[in-house]
């Protein structure tokens, strides 16, 4: 897939080319109740309420209790 990069980047741009490379991925569940694609946009729209910028992610998981608390799962 090419990428293009935008002077002005969007979030409607960025979702359409998330959810393009999320609905790429292969869905081997039994039950499909949701799209594999629907569910992965849910989880990134979590995570972004809970942290604005990725740094904000970085910098909680190396200083705060998230990180303690995520250890086993890395």
């Amino acid at each position: 897939m090419k990428q293009s990069f935008q002077k002005h980047p969007s979030m409607p741009g960025l979702l359409k080319s998330v959810g393009t490379s999320f609905a790429a991925l292969p869905d081997e569940r039994r039950t499909r109740s949701i799209t594999l694609k629907d569910g992965h946009l849910s989880a990134l729209s979590v995570f972004h309420q809970k942290f604005p910028s990725r740094l904000q992610f970085d910098v909680m998981m190396r200083d705060g209790v998230w990180g303690e608390f995520c250890k086993p799962l890395i």
